[in-house]
């Protein structure tokens, strides 16, 4: 049996290793109030456990908490261990804000980690900013979240911008330029679409198909009709959410 690890697996445990890196560095260079005296560190999670995105939410609950245990097998941070705490935050805006002031109270809570979801994102950064508590290991690549006054915030994942230009500088390398965007209905979704757009216009690119989809659906097969119409040979999702995934298995349908 093979066990060389895939390309997959390689690209996780960057992420995850980049993750725990970044951990360690927001415990020991920001001594906000006695933290640094606590017996335990605490890490907090904010993640929607439970519902439509509890999926990947434990995929990313799994790898912090690998590579926390990774660096406590290492000593920890300044000799002393750092644990997961995971807290469901409904995936709501007010139920993270108000863990996140509830979460500043705690000595021993040195950071938040892997926020995902732009309204979550976005909710959170003030509330951080006026408790104290960075936040680490974002899973975003909204530019609006690395603006002056976002500096509490310390990411793991190109821009959106970045991706999208190295998705369409490299795709027509091997014929393929027939791009459809598939997009959530809410703002983040249109931004991206918008975003997108602009960037293969840039390049005398074509967006052969913009098709959106409500994060509630549970049936795509329209969706999956609509792209299959329009001739495309790329399709780009813009969101990596339960219904995202739900979006792909239908278009394998027509595949």
């Amino acid at each position: 049996m093979n066990t060389e690890p895939t390309g997959t697996d390689r690209a996780r445990r960057r992420t995850f290793s980049c993750i725990g890196g970044v951990l360690a560095a927001a415990a020991v260079g920001l001594p906000f109030r006695a933290r640094a005296a606590a017996r335990e560190i605490q890490i907090a999670m904010l993640l929607p456990l439970q519902g439509g995105q509890a999926r990947q939410a434990e995929m990313i609950r799994q790898g912090v908490d690998g590579a926390l245990e990774q660096a406590n097998r290492a000593g920890g941070i300044r000799g002393q261990p750092v644990k997961l705490l995971a807290i469901d935050n409904g995936y709501q805006a007010e139920k993270t804000v108000e863990a996140i002031g509830s979460l500043a109270a705690r000595e021993s809570v040195v950071a938040v980690t892997s926020l995902f979801g732009g309204p979550i994102i976005g909710a959170a950064i003030p509330a951080a900013t006026r408790a104290g508590v960075p936040i680490v290991g974002v899973l975003h690549g909204n530019d609006a979240f690395r603006r002056p006054g976002t500096e509490i915030v310390t990411h793991v994942r190109a821009t959106f911008d970045a991706e999208t230009r190295a998705i369409a500088a490299l795709f027509p390398t091997i014929g393929r330029s027939r791009f459809a965007v598939l997009h959530a209905t809410d703002n983040s979704g249109t931004a991206f679409r918008a975003q997108f757009e602009s960037v293969l216009k840039a390049q005398g690119l074509p967006l052969v198909a913009a098709v959106p989809y409500a994060r509630d659906a549970t049936d795509y097969t329209e969706q999956a009709r609509s792209i299959e119409r329009s001739g495309a040979d790329v399709v780009v999702v813009g969101g990596v959410t339960a219904t995202g995934i739900a979006a792909i298995r239908g278009l394998l349908v027509f595949s």
